[in-house]
């Protein structure tokens, strides 16, 4: 089984989405704050059930998650002249 990622919502400990990329993962961060939520109220973490804990990626949140959110948005493929 392959990993995932996971949008958990902090203050109410749910899971809001998951996503087969890092990229869709950001993109689907970056709609929710879009809608209202905040960095610091969303983690986003990888998962995959064929790894120890131990070699998983640390979960990121607040500042680090805005930053990484706001760099994938760049896409320089996209801007057209």
């Amino acid at each position: 089984m392959a990993g995932y990622w996971e949008i958990w919502h902090l203050p109410s400990n749910n899971v809001l989405a998951d996503a087969e990329s890092e990229q869709e993962a950001l993109a689907i961060v970056r709609e929710f704050v879009d809608a209202g939520s905040k960095y610091s109220d969303l983690m986003l973490l990888f998962d995959d059930p064929d790894l120890d804990v131990e070699e998983l990626p640390t979960p990121v949140t607040g500042e680090e998650l805005a930053q990484r959110a706001k760099s994938a948005s760049n896409d320089p493929v996209r801007r057209t002249a």
